[in-house]
C-alpha cells in the first residue's frame, strides 16, 4: 500500500514540475554547449599561436608558410571532430 502511494506521489510531483524540469534541462544543455564551444575556441587559438611562434624554414616563401599553417590548423580541427 505504501509503495503505491509513493509511486503516485512521485508521479504527481513529476507532472507538477515537468515544465520546470524541462526548462532546467534546456538551460543546462545550453550552458554545456556554450562551455564546449568556448573550450574549443580557446584550444584553437592556442594551436594558432603555436603555429605562429614556430620557426619555419627560412627558404620557404611567405605564402607557402601561410598555406602550411592553414593546412596544419585544418588538420588539427579535423582530428578534434
Amino acid at each position: 500500500m505504501l509503495k503505491c502511494k509513493e509511486e503516485a506521489s512521485i508521479e504527481r510531483w513529476m507532472k507538477d514540475n515537468e515544465e520546470n524540469l524541462k526548462e532546467d534541462f534546456e538551460r543546462q544543455m545550453k550552458e554545456r554547449e556554450q562551455n564546449r564551444l568556448k573550450a574549443r575556441e580557446e584550444a584553437r587559438l592556442e594551436k594558432k599561436k603555436e603555429l605562429e611562434e614556430r620557426e619555419w624554414d627560412e627558404e620557404m616563401a611567405a605564402d607557402a608558410i601561410e598555406k602550411e599553417k592553414t593546412r596544419e590548423l585544418a588538420e588539427w580541427e579535423d582530428e578534434r571532430d
